[in-house]
């Protein structure tokens, strides 16, 4: 029992690897810890964790089992969730075929083929598992990634195939309720998009439909629209809708997006629906790693599942997710496939978008009778709504399109949020048109930019712009703790001040692709950060909170950095540093959130907060899931940086809702543009398999 309870542990992968091994050379450092990992993984019961840093290797098979082990951690901290065996380079006495029979005998190894071999008692697992594709190439998995992809394929293909005949509207019931609540509408003269509208008619036919889109084509407009036609289509009941995203900045967005897209009538339901993390969905247990109040023995209850962000969510978090709903919920699943992926393992969302194209070229000869009907009606009513300068509804019943869209994937191109050239650079950036993308940034167009330093005499007015939107910020904080010092200002007016701030903060962001700089590249959060807040110093002064070991003043941006529950308060939410006047007259230092309302504000006390870090530049992988007026969007030095990628480029330019600066040489905006992140999974072939 106690070697089950360490492989379970280890396959949590939460050891944390050591940082004091004795070597010069990073990558090797790096290397040598996962040696470190698999040998602990391989031999847990006999050897202290202490001593691991002096442990020789093993000999022979046994060797190749522990390197084998070692890559594939290697390949985990990239974000993949498996290692192609064909692909490692391997030291000169190994070889491919020698580590891939070594798996074979290994007492630690299951070995499958095709995703034949099941696991269902997960107390019998073994911690590697080699799996042999149709093609017989060997990929190596800790079983609990290899357990997590086969779980998710099986759940998708369940509702994808799920017999929905008891409860699917008839066409005549969803035409009747899409023009007796005009759901084709948007504003006074506005209608949804052909693809919105399909959607519409592919969530009452599926129960898992992924509606994918880049930033403004109307995602979140078409969910609300959908909701609708659920809670309508279902008048005997009082629909069960919960909502959740990865971070509670995002899910925060989703609901007021979903609230302001509401109809007016039905403001009572939608002003209850409340939206959370992912984390407190399933319950998570903060003493507890990976473990959760909902799993697949306690379900939640729910009768639709909306999940935002969704390229966000790490492959165990989706796999938890997906077991811990009701089977006959309906999943909506919303997000960019195009923007980065989770921090953690996996690519899900680009997974799944994949696999059911695959399963779309694929599914050639289904009956696709019933939704070329559904689609002839939705047709004629979006033909009756729609303006003479509306796009024309697309005839492909017979193109492979159409099979994504019966399948339940919804894409949605046009956009609606990004005007002029914003919206042109991100197209391009979409479509990997690297040229194109490059001449616009050189062009004369205004609202998008290319300069090579933010500290270079041509470019100073955008540094000066970046320091003195802050030091206005703080300047109207200090001058907000006057007045209610003075008792000059109410409590509510206070507050509506403070939201309305938190709107102005997110006017103009700089947005790093490195969190951290270097002697070489200091093109980081961490340098500016410094730097604008030296500058800041220079005008009012510092305050030091004595808090933290780094200088707080009143008006600074803080990022959180670590959730926390009992606070309501999640990694990546951001705010104000302000001073409020207690009821005895003392001043405290508060950290000012945006609430749950629109307009509305919570305030946490700073001491409260276990960890946070000055905001005024923050990564582009903090910034997923906002937006802001006006984006600054720091590259990397050095072209050949891992951080260099179209993924990373496109996540940072898509925030911008009006303007964008791109800061970097056009030598690394362009490596930047053709390189991708290159993950290794096997979701989207499990997908198209089963």
């Amino acid at each position: 029992m106690q070697f089950l309870k360490e492989i379970h542990l280890m396959n949590s992968f939460t050891y944390t690897k050591p940082k004091n091994l004795e070597i010069e050379d990073p990558e090797e450092r790096k290397m040598e810890s996962f040696r470190i990992l698999a040998r602990r993984l391989l031999r847990p019961s006999n050897q202290d964790v202490k001593e691991l840093s002096i442990l020789y290797p093993g000999q022979g098979d046994a060797f190749l089992v522990e390197e084998a082990a070692a890559y594939c951690f290697k390949a985990i901290d990239e974000g993949a969730t498996c290692l192609n065996l064909n692909e490692v380079i391997w030291p000169d006495s190994f070889s491919t075929k020698n580590v891939v029979e070594a798996l074979i005998k290994s007492p630690y190894c299951n070995v499958s083929k095709n995703q034949q071999t099941t696991t269902e008692n997960q107390q019998n697992i073994l911690p590697l598992q080699l799996e042999i594709s149709s093609s017989e190439t060997p990929w190596l998995y800790l079983n609990k990634y290899w357990y997590a992809e086969k779980v998710i394929a099986k759940q998708i293909i369940l509702r994808q195939t799920r017999n929905l005949t008891d409860q699917t509207p008839s066409i005549e019931q969803i035409s009747n309720v899409i023009q007796s609540h005009d759901l084709l509408k948007i504003g006074e003269k506005g209608c949804l998009s052909p693809m919105q509208v399909r959607a519409l008619g592919a969530i009452t036919q599926k129960n898992f439909v992924v509606l994918t889109g880049g930033p403004g084509t109307g995602k979140t407009t078409t969910v609300a629209r959908m909701i609708e036609i659920l809670r309508q289509t279902n008048p005997e009941k009082r629909l069960d809708i919960k909502l959740a995203a990865p971070t509670g900045k995002a899910a925060n967005r989703l609901k007021e997006s979903i609230q302001n897209e509401a109809p007016s009538s039905e403001s009572d339901f939608y002003d209850k629906l409340e939206a959370v993390t992912l984390h407190k969905l399933l319950g998570a247990k903060p003493t507890v790693i990976e473990n959760f109040t909902y799993d697949a023995k306690n379900k939640l209850s729910g009768d639709v599942f909306i999940i935002d962000e969704a390229s966000m969510v790490p492959l165990l978090m989706f796999k938890k997710f997906l077991e811990a709903i009701p089977q006959d919920a309906k999943v909506i699943v919303i997000g960019d496939p195009d923007q980065l992926a989770s921090v953690e393992v996996g690519t899900v969302l680009a997974d799944i978008v994949k696999g059911m194209q695959n399963q779309a070229r694929r599914d050639t000869s289904i009956d696709l009778s019933a939704s070329i009907k559904l689609d002839n009606t939705l047709k004629k009513l979006w033909e009756k709504t729609a303006t003479s300068t509306e796009e024309q509804w697309p005839n492909d019943h017979s193109e492979t399109s159409f099979i994504q869209l019966h399948n339940g994937l919804v894409a949605l191109t046009q956009g609606h949020r990004n005007t002029g050239g914003v919206s042109t650079l991100i197209k391009l950036i979409k479509d990997q048109d690297t040229q194109k993308a490059i001449d616009l940034l050189k062009s004369d167009e205004k609202d998008v930019t290319l300069i090579d330093s933010l500290n270079s005499r041509e470019n100073s007015s955008y540094k000066e712009e970046l320091i003195q939107h802050y030091k206005d910020l703080s300047q109207k904080v200090s001058e907000l703790y006057k007045q209610e010092k003075d008792d000059q200002i109410s409590p509510k007016k206070l507050d509506q001040q403070y939201a309305t701030l938190l709107d102005e903060m997110n006017n103009l962001r700089l947005l790093c692709a490195k969190k951290r700089g270097t002697k070489a590249d200091t093109n980081s959060v961490q340098e500016w950060n410094t730097v604008i807040s030296k500058e800041i110093e220079k005008e009012f002064g510092s305050t030091k909170s004595d808090i933290d070991a780094y200088e707080e003043r009143i008006g600074s941006v803080l990022v959180v950095r670590k959730n926390q529950s009992t606070l309501d308060i999640q990694n990546g939410d951001t705010g104000l540093l302000v001073k409020r006047v207690t009821q005895e007259g003392r001043s405290s230092f508060k950290l000012v959130l945006p609430g749950k309302e629109r307009g509305t504000v919570r305030y946490v006390s700073r001491p409260q907060i276990e960890a946070a870090e000055l905001g005024y530049a923050i990564s582009i992988h903090t910034s997923q899931g906002s937006e802001y007026k006006h984006a600054l969007v720091m590259l990397t030095k050095e072209a050949d940086s891992p951080l260099n990628l179209r993924e990373l480029i496109y996540t940072g330019v898509s925030r911008a809702k009006q303007k964008v600066t791109v800061i970097g040489s056009e030598e690394v905006l362009e490596q930047g543009l053709t390189r991708q992140v290159e993950r290794a999974s096997r979701l989207d072939e499990l997908l198209d398999q089963q």
